[in-house]
């Protein structure tokens, strides 16, 4: 996750979540999980996830 910078396509992860940051839904990337060793800490909440999805539309329609 990123720090909080004010951009418009961020969405900050709430603070009841084990992660701290914003998703930066511009940066679209797709990554190998197993080559860089990630691990499943937790799932978002669903507000969190239908704003992603919601900021992710307008870019890629």
């Amino acid at each position: 996750m990123s720090r909080q910078k004010g951009w418009p396509f961020e969405v900050e992860l709430t603070p009841q979540m084990k992660i701290r940051g914003v998703v930066l839904v511009d940066q679209i990337k797709s990554i190998d999980c197993i080559s860089r060793g990630a691990i499943f800490v937790e799932r978002s909440p669903d507000n969190v996830i239908d704003e992603v999805l919601a900021k992710l539309e307008t870019l890629v329609s």
